[in-house]
């Protein structure tokens, strides 16, 4: 519960409160083939990875996990279903199974 709120907490202050009517923009599931979907580990974004970063290095407590390697985070952006954004902490981290 407390991992939820400090990731939805995290989001409101990275990218303003004004992600929350996105989460609520489309019903769910999306109704989009599968095969239209490209796979997350090919949807890396190196400007989200960097603002990923940067916010767990604000963060002592978050930085300190990260370094011991007892952090590990994944960070979609669905603005776009189809092309989707994605980052990780640590950044090599394995996104999704194969296909």
């Amino acid at each position: 519960m407390k991992t939820n709120l400090v990731l939805c907490v995290f989001l409101a202050l990275s990218f303003g409160a004004g992600f929350l009517p996105l989460l609520r923009a489309q019903s769910l599931p999306l109704d989009i083939p599968a095969h239209q979907i490209p796979a997350l580990r090919d949807q890396r974004d190196a400007g989200l990875q960097i603002a990923l970063e940067e916010q767990i290095k604000a963060n002592p407590t978050w930085a300190k996990l990260a370094r011991d390697g007892r952090l590990s985070v994944g960070l979609v952006d669905m603005k776009n279903p189809l092309s989707a954004r994605f980052a990780s902490v640590p950044a090599k981290a394995r996104c999704c199974s194969t296909r």
